[in-house]
């Protein structure tokens, strides 16, 4: 009887393993896939992996595990996100040259407009420069 048990507690462990190795290669699979195809492709694989032109606007947004990472392009603005650890976001038009980024918001937030800046801790701690 201690035997029987000694095995079926063995492989309840074998099995949680390769449940969990197979979770990695599907996680490691998703993300190749995700790299390797242009954005000009459109391609749909459930929560795991999403990639489509965007309806409103012209551009494009990729999304891994669901809402957990995305990637969007429109226009002359990029945004790219790891909810809810950090996100960027960026205007590349050279007349307007905004830059923003929060890491874990909002305890650290950072905005630039041009050559104007912000920066804050907690929204009780900030730093503000530039020009004027």
């Amino acid at each position: 009887m201690i035997a029987r048990a000694k095995r079926a507690s063995l492989f309840r462990a074998i099995m949680a393993a390769a449940r969990q190795q197979l979770r990695m290669v599907l996680f490691g699979l998703t993300l190749a896939l995700g790299a390797s195809l242009p954005a000009q492709q459109e391609a749909h694989y459930g929560f795991l992996y999403d990639l489509h032109q965007l309806t409103l606007e012209s551009g494009w947004r990729r999304e891994i595990l669901g809402p957990l990472y995305y990637h969007t392009h429109w226009g002359s603005n990029t945004t790219c996100a790891v909810c809810p650890l950090f996100s960027w976001s960026r205007n590349s038009d050279p007349d307007l040259d905004i830059v923003e980024w929060d890491i874990l918001y909002p305890l650290i937030s950072h905005d630039r407009f041009g050559s104007e800046y912000r920066l804050h801790f907690l929204q009780f701690l900030s730093f503000a420069g530039g020009q004027s």
